[in-house]
């Protein structure tokens, strides 16, 4: 039976193992099939279209999260404002 270190130090073997098969056959991989000059700008492309398309989601949800502050805020002070209107009189 294994112990909790004995597992852990197997587990983390194991995950080393993995890591440097994979690194391995990457490079295997990239070295056998070079990338042409128009298959490296395709890339190169498609991760800057990433990049244009994740900052417009994440300025859509600052944007999103923006407004429904402000909405609560104006929710808020529209209650507050007959709140007071309702209990306290003015003309006093």
């Amino acid at each position: 039976m294994y112990s909790g270190d004995e597992r852990r130090a197997s587990n983390t073997e194991l995950l080393e193992l993995i890591q440097a098969t994979i690194k391995e056959t990457i490079i295997q991989v990239a070295l056998e099939h070079p990338l042409t000059p128009e298959e490296i700008t395709w890339v190169r492309l498609a991760i800057k279209a990433e990049a244009k398309r994740d900052a417009f989601r994440q300025a859509v949800i600052d944007k999103t999260l923006t407004g429904l502050i402000v909405t609560m805020l104006g929710a808020v002070g529209i209650y507050l404002l007959q709140y007071f209107n309702t209990h306290w009189d003015w003309t006093k």
